[in-house]
């Protein structure tokens, strides 16, 4: 039902016509030809190749070029489909494309349920997908089961590739573990300055792990100046949130410190 009415808003508010014009049939090199054809269709063909490559089918790059290969990939999407041939030509036939592939691309709750449930094989369709679609929290989980060897050989290297695209769009648990990544040398050369970088971007947004080992990084000295001021001061914020390794670390760390240290941080 939910899908029906996404769909019903959607044609609404692409302004696909009333009726659907019939399909005609289009050979494998068709293209677009005219700039007024072009122009009217560009804003349809790429997001069309997103999901196109988000589902499996080689449909070349999102250039809003509609080429032999991405011709070739919606014919192929059609026949799994059992869908009539679309009309390649016409704006109302790609938008009824568009919305047949959006509906096709698994939802990311599908994908969430699945791996808790150790449903490996369609957790990894349903997070590819949505990863290929921009999705961090899609982008996060292919990290996690790469990192974990859950579904896929474990390769850190991959798990930091994807945590990496999800860290860049501001997810704070990403960003933590690209910060551990770092910290570890696990898929990634070992660079202390690096992982701070991730840790402070998690920090500031209140991921209490991450202040947490930003705390330990600074009591230590490890790739920044020993400071245990901030560090007591890290530490504090994460135990605020129910950290207790910060805890522990934190009291250890104010037996070194002055009465005036501690008040400073």
């Amino acid at each position: 039902m939910k899908r029906l009415v996404l769909t019903a808003v959607l044609l609404i508010a692409l302004g696909a016509p009333a009726q659907a014009q019939t399909p005609e049939a289009a050979g494998p090199n068709k293209e677009l030809s005219g700039d007024e054809e072009t122009s009217a269709n560009s804003d349809r063909i790429q997001p069309i190749q997103t999901y196109l490559n988000a589902l499996g089918y080689d449909a070349g790059p999102a250039d809003g070029v509609l080429g032999k290969r991405a011709v070739a990939a919606i014919r192929a999407f059609e026949t799994e489909q059992g869908l009539a041939r679309a009309a390649l030509e016409t704006r109302g036939a790609l938008t009824l494309l568009l919305l047949h592939l959006m509906i096709a691309v698994p939802d990311l709750s599908e994908g969430v349920t699945a791996y808790k449930s150790s449903g490996y094989a369609t957790a990894l369709r349903v997070f590819r997908a949505r990863a290929a679609l921009g999705r961090a929290t899609a982008q996060y989980y292919l990290g996690i089961m790469y990192d974990k060897g859950k579904g896929v050989p474990q390769d850190y290297a991959k798990a930091i590739e994807w945590y990496t695209k999800a860290a860049e769009q501001g997810m704070a648990r990403a960003q933590y573990n690209v910060g551990v990544a770092y910290d570890n040398g696990e898929g990634v050369l070992q660079d202390y300055a690096e992982a701070k970088k991730w840790y402070t971007k998690a920090a500031e947004q209140g991921y209490a792990k991450a202040q947490s080992n930003l705390g330990t990084m600074y009591g230590t000295g490890e790739g920044v100046p020993e400071d245990y001021v901030r560090a007591h001061m890290w530490y504090n914020l994460a135990v605020a949130q129910g950290n207790e390794t910060a805890r522990e670390n934190r009291d250890l760390r104010a037996e070194q410190m002055t009465p005036a240290d501690i008040s400073k941080a």
